[in-house]
């Protein structure tokens, strides 16, 4: 959708807030009783949507059919798409939704950073060699502070 491309999706839960037929098309689909993955009890605790596979058969049938056949609709389609997502995600309605978000939220001052421990003033014996692998520093035992 953000590429201008109408979508072939279902329209259920959350694409319900941005899969709608002028940008899309709509595969059908119904709710089932699920269990959670991984869950050792196996009890159907949860839901999800069934796609009806018949439907999404269809929705590559007609988008391939307006593409082919109704440029001016599928062009249509697809510049509502690319609008419909630039309105619900774009980085400039992220960044709004966030600072939004984080307002309310009372950050602590930081505390000031621990005065450092005095270093040794003798070089520390290394009894390996210094390898490509480690770091000087960590040969040295991080003199190089």
């Amino acid at each position: 959708m953000a590429l201008g491309k109408p979508a072939i999706a279902p329209r259920h839960t959350a694409m319900e807030d941005y899969v709608e037929p002028s940008a899309a098309f709509i595969v059908a689909s119904s709710p089932e009783h699920n269990v959670w993955p991984n869950d050792p009890r196996q009890r159907f605790t949860t839901m999800r949507e069934r796609i009806h596979w018949d439907t999404l058969v269809a929705a590559y049938e007609d988008s391939y059919r307006v593409a082919r056949e109704d440029t001016a609709r599928y062009r249509a389609m697809g510049d509502r798409a690319a609008d419909i997502i630039r309105g619900y995600s774009s980085d400039a309605v992220v960044k709004e939704q966030l600072r939004a978000a984080f307002d309310g939220i009372a950050y602590p001052e930081p505390s000031p950073a621990p005065e450092p421990a005095p270093m040794a003033d003798q070089d520390v014996a290394v009894d390996e060699p210094q390898s490509q692998h480690r770091p000087r520093e960590l040969v040295l035992g991080m003199q190089a502070l």
